[in-house]
């Protein structure tokens, strides 16, 4: 409907008599009848969008997200947007939900989104692509500002993409329209453009930078925002990856002292645990997560490793199908169930789940070999010497399968 009118301008909003008027809105009514085929996609689409997330649990509730803040956080986020697209320095990769906002900012922000509609509807018979690319904005951030909260990002700068098509058209359109009359106009238009450009490009090789692994990431999103409670998360979970267990303990604690009821952090902390062969306190910080977070697969997953590793194979199984009915295409769950399963004797259960971990991975060395051990188990030595040889093709030196 916007590019109806401008630039097609097949939107006459010139004033003129009744038979004008009349022409007017019959027009209009023709224009909107011709993309009730989009509206009726996209109102498919944002159902589909809708019920998809909340069978996920990612639908805020009102109790968790009010209303009022819901409605701050939009209009705030208006004018977040247009000063990141501005200046793009203080990017992150997740921007954690506000407490609280400000009330003066709202008030400040919401006055000029409105002051700013009220000028570009007066411009619109003279410089239309101005009313066109602010709407554009306005409009096209609707579905992602958060009245409807997937997630717990307050903001995303992905879901400027394409609204911000809209701010670049007032730009590429406004700006040669303001100089028009310069006398320099085409030069300095030149060198304008080649600033944008430079300033572009430095901005780029900053953020290629910051995102050259998730250590970088994660510490940058913890410098340019507050309460980030999972960037500390992110940030331990990379750091214990990498053997620095202390540093990730200490950004574990701080996430929990900023959001304590979170599974996440739990899971991890006992992972760490796990590690360090503190198998019982690990065992607590699983349970504790589970106590948060019950239908979160590879908190189960964690658990049974756990289990086994003090020799409760039995209690792991449980914890081990049940990471699988929740996660059915996670062949390492199928590999360690299965590994289980044949330590109490059920080769025959066994023997299906690798089977089934093979087909979601046939070029997983470590499950050939585990299947070809159940199959020796299973007195089927032929198929399992096809498997130890497969093992070793994958992984020449495999020494479990040599053997």
């Amino acid at each position: 409907l916007l590019l109806d009118f401008w630039p097609l301008g097949r939107l006459p909003l010139k004033k003129g008599g009744e038979s004008d008027a009349l022409h007017r809105r019959s027009r209009v009514r023709s224009l909107i009848l011709e993309k009730l085929p989009f509206f009726g996609c996209a109102a498919l689409s944002s159902a589909i969008t809708v019920l998809a997330q909340q069978e996920s649990g990612f639908v805020g509730t009102v109790k968790v997200y009010p209303l009022f803040l819901r409605i701050a956080n939009a209009v705030a986020s208006y004018g977040d947007y247009i000063f990141k697209m501005l200046w793009p320095f203080q990017l992150s990769v997740f921007y954690p939900y506000p407490v609280e906002l400000p009330l003066w900012q709202v008030i400040g922000i919401g006055l000029s989104l409105v002051c700013v509609s009220l000028l570009v509807i007066r411009s619109s018979s003279k410089q239309p692509w101005y009313p066109v690319g602010w709407f554009w904005y306005l409009g096209m951030l609707v579905p992602v500002i958060g009245l409807v909260q997937v997630g717990g990002q307050a903001m995303a700068d992905r879901y400027t993409y394409v609204p911000s098509i809209g701010l670049f058209i007032m730009v590429a359109w406004g700006v040669p329209h303001i100089f028009c009359r310069w006398r320099y106009k085409t030069i300095g238009m030149i060198l304008g453009a080649s600033v944008i450009l430079l300033i572009c490009t430095t901005t780029a090789s900053f953020q290629t930078s910051i995102w050259a692994n998730s250590i970088t990431l994660f510490k940058h999103a913890l410098k340019v925002t507050e309460n980030n409670a999972l960037a500390h998360n992110m940030l331990a979970y990379s750091l214990s990856e990498k053997g620095e267990f202390n540093e990730a303990l200490r950004h574990i604690y701080a996430g929990l002292k900023i959001q304590p009821v979170n599974a996440g952090a739990y899971n991890n902390l006992g992972n760490i645990r796990m590690q360090q062969g503190q198998i019982d306190e690990a065992m607590r910080h699983f349970n504790k997560a589970l106590q948060i977070h019950p239908e979160k697969a590879d908190i189960h997953y964690n658990l049974a490793n756990a289990l086994m590793a003090q020799g409760k194979t039995a209690d792991a199984i449980g914890h081990y199908e049940v990471a699988l009915d929740l996660n059915p295409a996670n062949a390492n769950y199928r590999n360690n169930l299965a590994n289980a399963l044949v330590k109490t004797g059920r080769i025959a259960d066994a023997l299906h789940h690798y089977s089934l971990a093979l087909r979601q991975h046939p070029n997983d060395p470590e499950i050939c070999n585990n299947l070809g051990v159940a199959l020796m188990h299973a007195g089927k030595s032929r198929e399992a010497v096809k498997l130890f040889e497969t093992a070793l093709r994958l992984k020449p030196g495999y020494l479990e399968a040599r053997q």
